[in-house]
């Protein structure tokens, strides 16, 4: 993943970085924002580099790592469901899995 991608989120991408590095960095996160702007790329550049082993590159491109949770509304609603607020808080509310 590259960051030439990140169109527009560089700043907030090296935010993050720097806090995650002073270990600063917020325990919950909360994007939110249309459709296309970049808010998923932002978070997987993000997690590049936090991560360095390959495979867990390789579960955040595939949005399968255990330890993030990435909520969509879904296709046919204007916003995000009960159930899935509910799906944040149990997630939260876990310990990692490191």
């Amino acid at each position: 993943m590259s960051v030439n991608n990140l169109i527009g989120h560089k700043l907030h991408l090296n935010n993050f970085v720097s806090l995650y590095k002073k270990n600063k960095l917020p325990k919950k996160i909360l994007l939110s924002g249309k459709n296309g702007i970049g808010k998923s790329l932002l978070v997987k550049n993000f997690l590049f580099n936090v991560f360095e082993d390959v495979n867990s590159k390789l579960l955040i491109e595939k949005e399968a790592h255990m330890n993030i949770l990435n909520i969509k509304k879904k296709d046919n609603k204007k916003k995000i469901e009960i159930d899935q607020i509910r799906e944040i808080i149990k997630f939260t509310n876990q310990s990692s899995f490191n």
